[in-house]
C-alpha cells in the first residue's frame, strides 16, 4: 500500500464527507484526490523525477497536506522543513536535501529570497498566496493540470518524507521514511490511540513535525476529517473544541497549560 492509495481509498468510501477545513474553506474526499492529483500532476510537469525532493515552508493550511500526498502521488519526496530556522539553517537543509522544488507560504518569502541566490539545485519556485515575479502561484499552477492520477512507478519501500532532526546535538540530519513506513506507523497509532471512524482532530501543532505528521495520517486511516489551524490561537482553539465537532486535539503541554489558566 502507497501513502496516496489512503486519499483514494477514502473518496471511494467517502466521496461527500469532509476530508480537511481550513479558515472556513471545506473539502471533501473528492476534491482533496483531485487536487492531490492536480498538484502530483502539476510536479512530474515541472520535471520532478522519482526521488527527487520537494521541499515545503509553511506553517499548517490544505496545501501543506496537498504536499504530503502530492509528492506521494508523484514518486518524489516531501521534506518538511521548520519554519522557525533563521535563513542560514534554511539554506542548509534546503541544500543537504538537494531539493528541486521549493514550496513557500507567501509569509516565508523573505526568508527565501534571502538565500535563493545561493540555493544551487532548486529549479521551481511555488507560492502558497501572493506570489511574487519569479515564483509561480500554486493555485494557479495546480488549475492548468489533470485532476486523473498520474501513472508513476512506485514500491512501498519507496522514500516518501523526510524530516530534519532538531540539530541540537549537531547539525540537523534528514531522516528518511518510506510508504511502508508511514502506513504501517499511521495504522498502529490509529489503532493505538483508539480513534475512530468520524473523529475530527483538531491540528494546531505544525505539520513539520513527526507527531502531528503521524496524528493526521492516523486520523486519515479513519477516514475523519482534519480541522487546521496556522496558529496557536487560545480562543478560536476554545471556540472550535466547544463547537461540536472535534473530537480530538493535539497540544503540546505549553500549549493546555495555556488553555487551562484562561
Amino acid at each position: 500500500m502507497l501513502l496516496g492509495d489512503l486519499i483514494h481509498r477514502n473518496r471511494k468510501l467517502f466521496p461527500e464527507n469532509t476530508a480537511y477545513i481550513f479558515e472556513g474553506q471545506r473539502f471533501t474526499w473528492t476534491e482533496a484526490d483531485k487536487r492531490i492529483n492536480q498538484l502530483a500532476n502539476a510536479l512530474l510537469g515541472l520535471g520532478v523525477k522519482r526521488e527527487d525532493h520537494v521541499v515545503i515552508l509553511s506553517k499548517n493550511c490544505h496545501q501543506y497536506i496537498e504536499t504530503y500526498f502530492g509528492c506521494a502521488r508523484s514518486a518524489s519526496i516531501c521534506t518538511a522543513i521548520n519554519y522557525r530556522l533563521t535563513p542560514r539553517e534554511l539554506q542548509y537543509v534546503i541544500e543537504n536535501s538537494e531539493a528541486k522544488i521549493v514550496i513557500v507560504s507567501d509569509e516565508f518569502l523573505d526568508a527565501i529570497e534571502e538565500v535563493r541566490p545561493r540555493l544551487k539545485n532548486a529549479e521551481h519556485y511555488i507560492c502558497i498566496g501572493q506570489a511574487p515575479e519569479g515564483m509561480l502561484n500554486y493555485e494557479e499552477l495546480i488549475a492548468r493540470a489533470p485532476t486523473e492520477a498520474p501513472e508513476v512507478e512506485q514500491h512501498e519501500d519507496d522514500v516518501v518524507l523526510q524530516m530534519y532532526t532538531s540539530g541540537t546535538t549537531g547539525i540537523p540530519k534528514g531522516a528518511m521514511l518510506t510508504h511502508r513506513n508511514l502506513i504501517t506507523n499511521s495504522i498502529g497509532c490509529s489503532f493505538g490511540m483508539q480513534f475512530q471512524p468520524g473523529d475530527c482532530i483538531l491540528m494546531v501543532a505544525p505539520l513539520y513535525h513527526m507527531a502531528a505528521g503521524m496524528v493526521t495520517l492516523s486520523t486519515i486511516v479513519q477516514g475523519g476529517p482534519i480541522l487546521l489551524h496556522r496558529d496557536f490561537n487560545p480562543m478560536a482553539i476554545l471556540d472550535d473544541m466547544e463547537g461540536g465537532q472535534v473530537t480530538l486535539v493535539l497540544l503540546i503541554p505549553v500549549m493546555v497549560n495555556f488553555l487551562l489558566q484562561m
